[in-house]
């Protein structure tokens, strides 16, 4: 399978880990099998792990990731659940596409990592205001449950999304 087949793998879809990569639309980022694999995790693990995950799949996080790092344009495959409707003049999104496309990989990452966390304390938030007081533990187990699949947190945690709710 050639390198761009393999990144055809590799998916956005907005109501999924907030739009981050993943794969063949399951949620599943690119970045938690790459972090497995960072982590030491073999290839025959992940599979083992998630069944739904096959070795292409595997290959195509880490040929995205090899694009990313050295800097090559990529044409993700988009998925939307519904219409993208903008709220931004054309004009006004072409501005900011272009200083993004001027910024250093640096401040884009800088970027990237503010608006996660800005992204993160919102869905603390909502967790607050929908649980009421809970324990930093448990505030964390849920907030760890909107971004992480359901077999994750049950293995990793033993808490299951479904039952104790997000």
């Amino acid at each position: 399978m050639s390198e761009n087949e393999l990144l055809k793998r590799i998916t956005f879809n907005p109501e999924i880990f907030n739009g981050k990569p993943i794969i063949r639309g399951k949620r599943i980022a690119v970045e938690h099998v790459l972090g497995m694999l960072a982590a030491g995790s073999t290839i025959e693990e992940l599979l083992d792990g998630y069944p739904f995950l096959e070795r292409e799949d595997i290959n195509a996080c880490v040929s995205y990731a090899h694009r990313i790092v050295s800097h090559e344009r990529i044409e993700p495959a988009v998925e939307t659940a519904t219409p993208h409707i903008s709220d931004t003049p054309p004009h006004i999104r072409d501005i900011l596409i272009a200083g993004y496309r001027r910024m250093s990989p640096q401040k884009k990452l800088k970027r990237v990592s503010e608006l996660t966390k800005a992204v993160q304390q919102l869905a603390l938030a909502r967790i607050r205001q929908q649980y009421g007081r809970l324990s930093e533990q448990e505030q964390r187990l849920r907030l760890a449950s909107l971004w992480l699949d359901r077999e994750t947190m049950i293995r990793v945690f033993n808490w299951d999304p479904s039952v104790k709710g997000y």
